[in-house]
């Protein structure tokens, strides 16, 4: 695992962000940590290489994280024990996107999130 991917993924969603002129703001915070949650999912749960991709309109900014494992099950919000130490990422991600969208397949998992 490498455990520095997700601070990376943070670092280059800023830099677009910026280069785009779409940050700082709420939504940039929000893609930092939608982005932080589905890498960290990403490095844990499948196969390198993990991919990245942003894009943005007028109206959103969608963020496309892609890797090459074969997922058991598809990464999905879930209710967890309060005592757990893990599992709430993707109740974040939904709770922070507009529009969640996760395929899985025999090439991997893509999830493309939307603000």
């Amino acid at each position: 695992m490498d455990a520095t991917a997700p601070g990376h993924a943070r670092q280059e969603v800023r830099r677009i962000l910026r280069s785009w002129d779409l940050g700082p703001s709420e939504t940039a915070d929000a893609a930092e940590l939608v982005v932080s949650e589905l890498v960290t999912n990403a490095v844990v749960h499948g196969t390198a290489p993990v991919i990245l991709q942003c894009r943005a309109d007028r109206d959103h900014f969608s963020v496309t994280v892609c890797d090459t494992g074969s997922a058991v099950e598809q990464p999905c919000p879930k209710t967890v024990e309060p005592s757990s130490e893990g599992g709430r990422g993707m109740l974040l991600v939904d709770s922070l996107t507009r529009d969640l969208h996760v395929e899985t397949g025999l090439l991997g998992t893509t999830v493309t999130a939307t603000l």
